[in-house]
């Protein structure tokens, strides 16, 4: 794997130096960890959403450093001679990589992370808004989650063509949005029926026998 990649929406609520303090604040979560990244804050264009702040990094997933030389440790390449005088290319700074970089937890944890750095600058700037790393379900919404559209779809949809994903967003988004018009209504069914119920049969026990 040469390398591993991540966009973060960023607050488009802040300022310019508030998003840099979120993406460096999260690339700690890198640097700590001593893996090798680049990062990146892209704004939005005449053609996106003018909310559009993302956040690009390109990480290396194996802990390196550099020697004093500017030489990554991965990088170093050494020859030696075999017992059987085969001379041989090796690796012998290359760093093993980290069970938790590898566990199936670790997108997770980086999410968590993420929320984190963007609410400590949310609050310090004193901007209402906050950032939630749960998944709908999680967090007891009843919503299937969307797709990303991706660059060509987007530019697709915003000409006015259809697309299989956009089409497939748009019923995920319908159906959430009937679910949740219905639900008071239910709710309020339900209540209705269990006044009813203890109104009528409180003090008639063959009532509730019944």
């Amino acid at each position: 794997r040469v390398q591993s990649r991540i966009i973060a929406e960023l607050p488009h609520e802040v300022s310019q130096q508030e998003r840099a303090k979120i993406a460096m604040g999260f690339c700690r979560s890198f640097s700590d960890r001593e893996l090798p990244f680049w990062a990146t804050i892209h704004a939005p264009t005449k053609s996106n959403d003018k909310r559009n702040y993302h956040l690009h990094i390109a990480y290396y997933d194996r802990p390196a450093a550099k020697s004093d030389s500017g030489e990554w440790d991965f990088a170093a390449v050494r020859t030696r001679v075999k017992p059987n005088r085969v001379r041989v290319e090796h690796r012998p700074f290359k760093q093993n990589k980290t069970a938790e970089i590898r566990g199936r937890d670790w997108v997770r944890a980086l999410r968590y992370e993420f929320a984190d750095a963007s609410n400590i600058v949310l609050q310090s700037g004193d901007h209402e808004k906050r950032l939630d790393p749960r998944s709908y379900r999680e967090s007891g919404i009843k919503k299937s989650p969307t797709e990303h559209l991706g660059f060509k779809s987007n530019a697709l949809e915003k000409f006015g063509l259809e697309t299989t994903r956009g089409r497939r967003n748009a019923r995920k988004e319908f159906e959430w949005r009937i679910e949740a018009s219905v639900a008071p209504w239910d709710n309020l069914i339900g209540e209705h029926d269990a006044t009813l119920l203890f109104a009528d049969f409180t003090a008639d026990e063959a009532g509730w026998a019944l």
